[in-house]
């Protein structure tokens, strides 16, 4: 485990609750919330995300402590909850 970084369901819980105030959601169920960290990371990576996209990318990077392209790749591995 990487120190300083939130594991387990707290990154997800944190995740949750930064893609859905980004998105200005009442709600959002984990699926969607992965398909908004990957298209983030995508965007990241190709240079051509949005000031709203860059905002919610700094947040989950600072919150979570994971850069948002491991990100993508551990939501992978979140459970869908509905």
């Amino acid at each position: 485990m990487i120190p300083g970084v939130i594991k387990g369901p707290l990154h997800i819980a944190t995740s949750l609750r930064i893609v859905r105030k980004h998105l200005d959601a009442k709600s959002i169920e984990v699926a969607g919330a992965r398909d908004v960290i990957k298209r983030a990371a995508l965007a990241a990576a190709h240079n051509s995300e949005t000031n709203s996209e860059r905002a919610m990318r700094e947040e989950l990077e600072r919150r979570t402590g994971i850069g948002i392209d491991q990100l993508a790749k551990i939501a992978e591995h979140w459970p869908d909850v509905h």
